[in-house]
């Protein structure tokens, strides 16, 4: 992997997780959706800054941008910051009411929390259910295969690829596991400082880690390797937004001065 390009917005007192933001592709260019304050911000690829696409007013807070959900119908696609309010993609116009059926969809995409504290989630014939704070049993017709115990919360769903269970947890303790989805064998145990966000490409996944540096990291879901990996300027956080849009990863770093966030990096790398 390598950086085929950064762009770097500066904003002294940034409050960094209001930037975790969300990659979008539109019409021939990505673009980067973030909240700034009081804010919701544009960021296209092409253009030197930010542009301005909505400032909400004194009695409303927007969720924080981790929570947004991209809901897609054939007629419309709309960035959903609650289950009323949105922004329609293709015009850029924020609407606080949005229609019926996309709010419907909303709901059928949309996890809280708690979701990921409580929930069981099933995964064919597999049933992964949770044990005190960091452990998870394994079900599969009605028969326990095994335990896990994990190091911090559950951030992301129970994913699956073949006979591979993979996913994050958060905190400064969060690691990206792999196991064997009939064992429980880890193939992969890697500390990332926090995984929230998982990009999966068939049997590549890629995921931030913070120790040190900043790393983009390449993971083979087959078994566990990491394939490859790229440093990336700034410090990535638990939320720092990445995807992959037309084959390349998108992705933030923070800047920082003096413990201070005072901007972002926008990176692209080619895979």
């Amino acid at each position: 992997m390598k950086i085929l390009w950064n762009k770097q917005f500066r904003r002294e007192y940034l409050w960094e997780p209001n930037c975790g933001g969300q990659f979008i592709k539109q019409e021939n260019h990505v673009a980067f959706i973030f909240k700034d304050d009081d804010s919701l911000l544009t960021f296209p690829e092409k253009d030197t800054l930010p542009r301005l696409l909505y400032t909400e007013t004194s009695n409303e807070i927007l969720p924080l941008p981790i929570e947004w959900t991209v809901v897609e119908t054939p007629d419309d696609i709309f960035l959903m910051v609650s289950e009323d309010q949105g922004l329609n993609l293709k015009n850029n116009i924020f609407f606080h009411d949005v229609p019926e059926h996309i709010r419907m969809e909303f709901k059928k995409h949309f996890k809280p929390l708690a979701y990921y504290e409580t929930d069981p989630q099933s995964l064919g014939e597999y049933t992964i259910l949770h044990k005190d704070n960091w452990g998870y049993i394994c079900m599969k017709e009605d028969e326990k295969l095994w335990e896990f115990n994990g190091r911090a919360y559950l951030y992301t769903d129970m994913m699956r690829w073949k006979d591979r269970l993979f996913f994050g947890t958060a905190g400064q303790g969060g690691y990206f596991y792999v196991l064997d989805i009939n064992t429980g064998v880890p193939l992969a145990s890697i500390k990332t400082g926090g995984t929230r966000r998982i990009v999966q490409v068939d049997n590549l996944c890629y995921i931030l880690r913070r120790e040190k540096r900043t790393q983009l990291v390449c993971v083979d879901l087959s078994d566990g390797r990491i394939v490859s990996q790229c440093d990336l300027p700034g410090k990535s956080s638990v939320d720092s937004a990445i995807a992959m849009i037309d084959n390349r990863i998108h992705a933030i770093t923070f800047n920082y001065s003096r413990s201070i966030p005072v901007g972002f990096t926008w990176s692209c790398v080619e895979i």
